[in-house]
């Protein structure tokens, strides 16, 4: 019999910071809130997590590296780069909505953290952008995407698939594989010729 693995305290901890902190948002909740919402001492708070900016960090430092990691063997395949752009629109809203409340959070957020810690996100949205757009140029040079510029069009499209986490609610009508393809299909869209 196959059973589930064990969840760690640590773990258990952070997906209460995260729903707490998606609920009432980081500067607005003060520390001894966290320790009171997580049912955990001061000092048991510290045991787990250096600082309140450190518990930001490990809720949200590692989001743009999924992105990143997904991303990256789509871009560098064989398929025409509508086709990529589909994959790679699909992989960046499938991985929003599997994290929903974290990415809130990041886009909220994320300007809240110290300089080393925020300059390391800015380089991977920036790496994640410039692969982006590295399929919007391929798509121009194939005569697949519009010519209007590149940087503007992969802005605009990764603005639609973040906006997703502000208004979807897994409880909702929308089926979330719904809202995946729908997303995909007009970020495709926006970006091709005809």
């Amino acid at each position: 019999m196959d059973s589930e693995p064990a969840v760690s305290r640590e773990d258990q901890l952070l997906t209460q910071a995260i729903e707490l902190f998606s609920q009432s948002g980081y500067r607005e909740t003060g520390l001894q809130e966290i320790a009171d919402k997580l049912n955990i001492t001061r000092p048991l708070f510290y045991y787990y997590f250096q600082s309140k900016d450190d518990l930001l960090w490990r809720i949200i430092g590692h989001l743009g590296d999924q992105l990143l990691d997904r991303a990256k063997p789509i871009a560098a395949s064989d398929l025409r780069p509508r086709e990529k752009m589909a994959e790679l629109l699909e992989g960046h809203a499938d991985t929003l909505l599997r994290n929903v409340h974290a990415f809130r959070i990041y886009f909220a957020e994320r300007h809240n953290l110290d300089g080393p810690r925020h300059r390391r996100l800015l380089r991977g949205e920036k790496e994640y952008q410039d692969l982006l757009r590295s399929v919007v140029i391929e798509g121009q040079e194939q005569n697949e995407f519009k010519q209007t510029d590149s940087a503007l069009l992969t802005r605009l499209v990764m603005g639609m698939g973040n906006w997703i986490v502000r208004w979807y609610d897994s409880g909702g009508t929308l089926a979330r594989d719904n809202v995946i393809k729908a997303f995909a299909q007009a970020g495709v869209d926006v970006l091709s010729k005809d």
